[in-house]
């Protein structure tokens, strides 16, 4: 295969969204309830007790995600039946009571760091691809997001990728593109240079 650089625009095609389901991880993050004692499950908005305890909790770990959810949300679509995904507050740390519907389409699209980390859901995937980033810009990304989108602070950004980012991505991210089909290298410019794993 040439390697070739493109943006991810130039690769889906105009007609993507008549043919191209998109459905990201990120979406299908667990309610603080399930997985931190003292979280109400229910709870659409954080107490003030809770969000000061919220820095103690990995969200850059496996089980932070409602995985099951969304093989099960796949599965679900792969059978030609939609789906309400869940959407999720990155201000409050929990699931919103919005739900989006996806369709069945041609194509579905599960993004996400960690979903090669769970192997039922990776065997549902038929081309697996990684997205490899060099470590700073993973960083500035993260940095610039968690400023302009989530009303961070830049310590609190620095203090988490030290406590959990880093390590997860090493522990799990990282030894997870063994199960890739395709690597593309994510560039500094948003484009991306594609291989053969």
């Amino acid at each position: 295969m040439d390697e070739a650089s493109t943006s991810f625009e130039e690769a889906a095609g105009k007609g993507r969204d008549a043919q191209l389901g998109i459905m990201a991880k990120n979406r299908f993050r667990s309610t603080m309830g399930t997985l931190f004692a003292g979280f109400k499950m229910e709870a659409a908005v954080l107490t003030k007790e809770e969000e000061a305890n919220v820095s103690e909790y990995n969200f850059d770990h496996p089980d932070a995600l409602d995985t099951d959810l969304l093989f099960e949300h796949l599965r679900e679509l792969k059978r030609g039946n939609a789906v309400d995904i869940p959407t999720y507050d990155f201000t409050t740390h929990s699931r919103t009571t919005v739900t989006e519907r996806v369709t069945p389409r041609q194509i579905i699209l599960v993004e996400g760091i960690l979903i090669y980390t769970h192997p039922e859901l990776r065997d549902e995937i038929d081309v697996k691809i990684f997205v490899d980033t060099a470590d700073d810009v993973r960083l500035i990304r993260r940095m610039t997001r968690d400023l302009n989108e989530r009303g961070r602070t830049a310590d609190s950004v620095i203090a988490q990728y030290l406590k959990t980012v880093r390590p997860m991505h090493l522990k799990f991210v990282e030894p997870s593109k063994q199960h890739a089909d395709v690597i593309a290298a994510g560039l500094e410019d948003d484009s991306y240079s594609v291989r053969p794993a």
